[in-house]
């Protein structure tokens, strides 16, 4: 490991930091999205499956990786476009504590 690097997170670690209600994991933005006449302030995500990443490449860029939170948070694109990057960051560790 690089001597910068911080060391991988566990599973357990990265879910640790979402509130758990009726069976889906909760993120609560860090930056609240205006989408029409809605605020969103968090996020209901499903626990990926199969179904999730049926078409994602083997390799997925961040493009393959925000469709996919945008389908286990139930958010259109035009959402996903809009969230910060350190919200990104932390939607993209929770996808990948399944892999």
């Amino acid at each position: 490991m690089d001597e910068n690097q911080e060391p991988q997170k566990t599973k357990d670690e990265i879910l640790s930091q979402f509130e758990k209600r009726d069976g889906k994991y909760i993120h609560k933005l860090l930056e609240k999205i205006e989408f029409g006449s809605e605020t969103i302030t968090e996020f209901e995500l499903q626990t990926p499956k199969a179904k999730h990443i049926r078409n994602m490449p083997q390799k997925p860029g961040m493009d393959a990786v925000l469709k996919i939170v945008g389908k286990l948070a139930g958010q259109p694109d035009k959402v996903i476009d809009e969230l910060s990057m350190e919200d990104v960051n932390i939607l993209a560790e929770y996808f990948g504590a399944f892999s």
